[in-house]
């Protein structure tokens, strides 16, 4: 049971109550009047009983009112009163010196009186006879309508009963259990199957437990029923496949669930919510029952908590971990829900999994090899298709997921019209009563046909003709399966086509499928597996039960494979950035264009376009998600496009990383840690500095020191450096190299922060130092030269002269390029000089580096010249520009209106690194606020336009985009958007 919230002023009516103030005391009375009730009711069945246990509650929270401490509802507090009220009436009954003669008399059976005298005197004596503990567990159980459970019982150190439900302190797993010694209560343990936990000093205490395994809870909630399964071990099981999923508020206004709201709905239809799953996808997610608005979340938590309970009835004690499934097309907005439903019903945190997903894992965890196609085909409620691609760790979606909306509830009606055709022909005025009359009797009668045609379908399933008794026929109506087919023939060939179009929208083709999988209560029927058989080419799979495919295969785990697997790269995001954060960061990947030829998007892949928070102003990659940040964080799939979960608000953010299991923002004085699962907020760290993000924390430069942080956010090591911190960098290679103003370089060990070697570069103090790492060099800028170092000693391997103070070093595996106004190149391996800027040719930012070319942001213009001989290429006059990216064998150019609070433009092409003309160009219908970032072929844009923010994924190839930037627009040697001459290089 889910309860209301108390109102915001019950905490004032008790003080005004504990000050004498009688009507707020009858107020709080008149709120939770029916709740006491019906909570005074699971201790007495008696109504004189019930009226004592009443008052007296009453009169005792009337007098304790003064020490209500507020660390619960006033609504709890009052269960708590009538609680332990009815355990001390119990108690005083059984000290009494015949206690049993309260017990009610049996009822008749048939034997004789005196044979019944006889049994109750026997069973009043042996009564007696046994502990008094003992003896208040049966009175309880057998004369107060107390319901036993199976529970072990916990090691309380006193009998304590607690109310079903209660969470109180001292709340016990059964009704009531006897004092026990420790001795006796860690012979209970170890007979249980729990291992003792250490108490202080040490020694082994009995009064704690912890089970050796605990076990996995996994739901389904669909829209009309609920499937629970349990995971202990290797073991899975299905505890119930069709509990109902409704939902009701009775007139007493508290939530129902099961059977109870089942038979709520039968007499009052306005009162139940039959699908509160779909309301959580409402906005907002309320539902209006009884004519008071109701939390959808509520009831929805109401409903797991009710199949949490049945599986607790077979495993004995709460899960360890919870599973629930979803939707695949559902957004974040909605999964966040659903998790906070299962908070409020109390379950552990859970794991969301997608039901195509789920479904894959159940028939294909062992049956597929590493990167084969499936498709599932999930008609329940509704129709689910979904193509999945089977990875090292289970399986992902390989393109947008389909759903139409067929499913059993249009196969019933189907067969309700065949019914109906053959009643009319044998009694066409007892049919017409039957369908339309709205008398009481009649009405019965169809609530109880659509249960039977339910029935009636799932007979025709395994048998080719069946018989339906009808209310006020003399016979039964016969129905065949080919005529059942036939009406159903249509609507399977709706989801069939889903079904193709879904695949077509993953890049595939039917050939590419290595299995079809069934799930959902109506693939029972024959017709679904004849006509996908004939239309695939493939035999479905649909094991024993597949309306319990989707809540078993969420309880599997994945299986790894004997022998290794060859696992292709995972994409890098190149950035305008890229460049500098080469041999600087952790994982930073390659040079901008170095990207491999082989790692190419997922099959299938669309441009899309998301929109995020208006407060957006930077962006991350790692592992398959992007992430935007600014005012809130979210998580968006570079595949669909799909926003996964939004983070709390959190402070402006000015740079965000991934790394590990973690999204890493900093606002200038904080480095906040966010889930990278969830967004939920992990820990901050006051600090002003440089941040550097790698999996296992964050490495963190200040002007005095360097630290490290693990990734719960402790320091690990803080290092404290003579002279001020000006760079430093953790090019991965277990060591963090920094530079100072004194004009030396510090080698720190990463995981302790022990200083390796400490080196000094000519140049005078108070010059900032850049150290990188490439190819096992490292370099180092100072006031007048390039070094390079053997980063394992510090030794100087060579230097090279500047004509003017670098302000960076960018560096290849040959080539190494001092950039400050001008960009001067040398040899990596000897320091030569290769080629150099000249006086009047100044950038405007640092370039970026790759495919063999620079390229850079002079003033109103972007130009390129060859990486290795310095000579010009070409430039294009585009007025206010962002940094240019080079991947893939392109430029990829954003420039035209970018001001934030701009009101045109911007327009982005990609442009060829030999002659500059455009692949492809256009633009979206808003200004482009940051640089692109492009992901193996994929281009991500950051795009404010009337409607506000968003991300726009646009091909890197074709330049096909939500809002249709063009093919090549350029290609003719007159076109006036050809380069223009570099008469200024």
């Amino acid at each position: 049971m889910v309860e209301a919230p108390a109102a915001d002023d019950d905490w004032s009516l008790i003080r005004r109550s504990a000050e004498g103030d009688l009507s707020a005391f009858e107020i709080i009375l008149a709120r939770y009047d029916a709740d006491l009730r019906g909570f005074c009711r699971r201790f007495s069945r008696d109504p004189h009983d019930l009226a004592d246990l009443q008052q007296e509650a009453t009169l005792k929270a009337w007098r304790a009112c003064g020490s209500f401490d507020a660390r619960s509802s006033v609504r709890t507090w009052l269960y708590r009163i009538v609680a332990n009220t009815a355990i001390d009436e119990h108690r005083r009954r059984v000290r009494r010196p015949q206690p049993l003669a309260e017990l009610p008399e049996p009822r008749p059976t048939g034997a004789s009186h005196e044979s019944t005298v006889v049994e109750l005197d026997a069973l009043r004596h042996a009564l007696h006879r046994l502990p008094e503990h003992f003896r208040i567990v049966v009175t309880l159980a057998y004369g107060h309508g107390w319901a036993p459970r199976t529970s072990r019982p916990c090691a309380t150190s006193r009998p304590r009963p607690c109310a079903p439900g209660s969470r109180g302190r001292g709340c016990c797993s059964g009704p009531i259990w006897p004092r026990t010694t420790a001795s006796e209560r860690r012979r209970e343990h170890r007979a249980a199957g729990d291992r003792p936990i250490r108490g202080r000093g040490g020694r082994r205490s009995g009064r704690r437990s912890v089970p050796v395994a605990g076990w996995t809870l996994a739901i389904d909630l669909g829209g009309s029923c609920m499937a629970v399964a349990g995971r202990r071990g290797d073991r899975i099981d299905t505890v119930a496949a069709d509990l109902p999923s409704l939902v009701a508020r009775a007139p007493d206004g508290l939530l129902r669930t099961g059977e109870q709201a089942v038979a709520l709905a039968a007499s009052h239809p306005h009162l139940c919510e039959p699908d509160p799953m779909r309301a959580l996808t409402r906005s907002p997610a309320v539902v209006r029952l009884g004519g008071a608005d109701a939390d959808a979340v509520d009831l929805v938590a109401a409903v797991l908590a009710h199949g949490a309970g049945v599986a607790r009835a077979q495993f004995t004690q709460p899960p360890s971990a919870t599973v629930l499934t979803h939707p695949a097309l559902w957004t974040a907005s909605a999964l966040r829900q659903l998790a906070t439903a299962a908070v409020r019903a109390g379950l552990p945190e859970p794991r969301l999994v997608a039901g195509p997903v789920a479904v894959a894992a159940h028939y294909g965890m062992d049956a597929t090899r590493d990167g084969a196609h499936v498709a599932v085909f999930d008609l329940g409620d509704g129709l689910d298709v979904a193509v999945l691609r089977r990875t090292r760790t289970g399986f992902a979606l390989a393109g947008p997921p389909g759903r139409i909306a067929i499913g059993g509830a249009d196969f019933d009606d189907a067969l309700v019209e065949l019914v109906a055709d053959r009643a009319v022909d044998a009694d066409p005025a007892t049919w017409d009563l039957l369908a339309h009359d709205p008398g009481e009797r009649w009405a019965t009668a169809r609530d109880r046909l659509r249960q039977d045609v339910a029935a009636l379908r799932r007979t025709l399933s395994g048998h080719e003709v069946a018989d339906l008794g009808l209310p006020g026929f003399d016979r039964p109506v016969r129905v065949t399966r080919p005529e059942l087919e036939a009406r159903l023939g249509p609507i399977v060939r709706r989801g069939v086509e889903e079904l193709r179009a879904t695949v077509e929208r993953a890049g595939l083709s039917v050939a590419d499928l290595a299995a079809l999988y069934l799930a959902g209560g109506a693939a029972r029927t024959p017709i679904v597996r004849q006509t996908l058989a004939a239309e695939f080419g493939l035999t479905p799979g649909d094991g024993d039960d597949p309306g319990s495919a989707v809540v078993l295969g969420a309880l599997r785990r994945p299986t790894r494979p004997a022998g290794p697997l060859t696992v292709a790269p995972p994409p890098v995001a190149v950035t305008a950035d890229a460049s500098r954060r080469a041999g600087r960061f952790p994982a930073a990947g390659p040079l901008a264009g170095a990207q491999p030829p082989t790692v190419r998007r997922a099959a299938g892949w669309r441009p899309w376009r998301t929109r995020v928070d208006a407060s957006a102003t930077t962006m991350a990659y790692a592992a398959g998600r992007l992430y935007v940040g600014g005012g809130v964080v979210c998580a968006i799939d570079d595949y669909s496009g799909a926003v996964r979960w939004t983070s709390p608000p959190v402070p402006k953010l000015q740079t965000l990383a991934a790394a590990g299991d973690a999204v890493y923002g900093y606002d200038g004085g904080r480095v906040l840690a966010l889930d990278a699962a969830t967004g939920r907020p992990r820990w901050a760290y006051q600090v002003t500095g440089a941040v550097l993000a790698h999996p296992d924390g964050v490495l963190v430069g200040t002007r005095a020191d360097v630290r490290s942080l693990d990734a719960g956010g402790r320091e690990r090591w803080r290092r404290a450096l003579p002279g001020e911190v000006n760079a430093f960098a953790a090019p991965g290679d277990g060591r963090l190299y920094a530079g100072t103003a004194d004009g030396r370089v510090h080698a720190l060990a990463e995981t302790t922060g022990d200083e390796l070697w400490t080196a000094g570069i000519a140049g005078g103090p108070g010059r900032a130092l850049s150290p990188a790492v490439v190819a096992d060099t490292m370099f180092v800028t100072t006031a007048d030269a390039v070094w390079a170092l053997d980063p394992a000693s510090g030794e100087a391997l060579w230097s090279g002269a500047t004509t003017e103070p670098a302000v960076t070093v960018l560096a290849t595996a040959d080539t190494v390029y001092a950039v400050a106004a001008g960009v001067h190149a040398f040899a990596a391996g000897d320091g030569a000089t290769r080629w150099r800027t000249g006086p009047g040719q100044r950038l405007a930012a640092v370039p970026s580096v790759g495919g063999g070319a620079v390229c850079g942001r002079v003033d109103g213009a972007i130009v390129c010249f060859d990486a290795v001989t310095g000579r010009p290429r070409w430039a294009h006059r585009t007025g206010a520009a962002h940094d240019p990216v080079i991947a893939n064998g392109l430029a990829v150019l954003a420039y035209g209106d970018i001001r934030p609070a701009g009101t045109g433009r911007t327009t982005v092409a990609g442009v060829d690194l030999a002659d500059g003309h455009r692949v492809w160009s256009g633009g979206p219908a808003g200004i482009v606020v940051l640089a692109p970032m492009v992901v193996a072929d994929m281009v991500f844009l950051l795009v404010r336009d009337n409607q506000g923010m968003g991300v726009w994924a646009v091909d890197g190839r074709t330049g096909e985009h939500p809002d249709r930037i063009g093919p090549p627009e350029d290609r003719a040697p007159t076109d006036p958007s050809r380069p223009a001459p570099l008469t200024a290089w």
